[in-house]
């Protein structure tokens, strides 16, 4: 039964866009890697077809468990902070990540 002061929130047709538009952006991202990534790797990697197929899976994998985990988090941590702490972290770890690649350009980290 409806109260007079539930009303519903005017957001929830963004967010009924926003939900299509997320997914489609992961097929898009799996997409380009597929078309774009994956014949330079080949090539250079001298890889079979079978183990090309493996680099697409395991991105897909560890997409996947990154998004469960990210969820998790937001539900425990509230999704408001996740979703504003989580790319600064990110941009630290990837900017960590570059140092070493320059200070060192014949090793991987």
């Amino acid at each position: 039964m409806h109260r007079p002061d539930d009303h519903p929130d005017p957001n929830r047709w963004l967010a009924l866009w926003v939900t299509p538009v997320a997914g489609f952006m992961t097929l898009l991202d799996v997409t380009i890697v597929v078309a774009v990534a994956l014949p330079s790797m080949q090539r250079d990697l001298h890889a079979s077809t079978a183990s090309v197929q493996w680099v697409v899976s395991g991105y897909a994998l560890a997409f996947a468990l990154t998004l469960v985990a990210a969820g998790r988090t937001g539900d425990t941590s509230g999704r408001r902070r996740v979703f504003l702490v989580a790319p600064g972290r990110v941009r630290r770890l990837q900017r960590r990540g570059r140092g070493r690649t320059r200070r060192h350009p014949r090793r991987l980290p």
